[in-house]
């Protein structure tokens, strides 16, 4: 009776050793994943940001990128159709700002 107890003891211990090993090895190749593609980005987000591409990475506090804000400069004339409810068509033009 007490060698079963100490067997299943022991064998629970080696299972237990052989699984941490394996979920160690995967985990840390996950985080070596992870990292490469988090510079991936970051080397991405760094281009966008360049002069002439209008885009500008909105970052929290610790630096990390939480958005992307775009800006377009506008030259041509915009025409904007609307119909109220229960109305009719009503074409309204703004012509373009200096």
């Amino acid at each position: 009776m007490i060698y079963t107890i100490i067997s299943i003891l022991i064998g629970a211990g080696i299972t237990w050793l052989v699984s941490w090993y394996y979920y160690k090895r995967a985990g840390d190749g996950l985080k070596a994943e992870a990292d490469r593609l988090q510079r991936t980005n970051e080397m991405i987000l760094r281009w966008l940001e360049v002069d002439g591409n209008n885009i500008k990475i909105i970052r929290d506090d610790h630096g990390k990128p939480v958005s992307l804000a775009r800006t377009v400069n506008v030259t041509d004339a915009i025409s904007v159709s609307c119909v109220p409810l229960g109305g009719e068509l009503r074409s309204v033009t703004d012509e373009p700002r200096t």
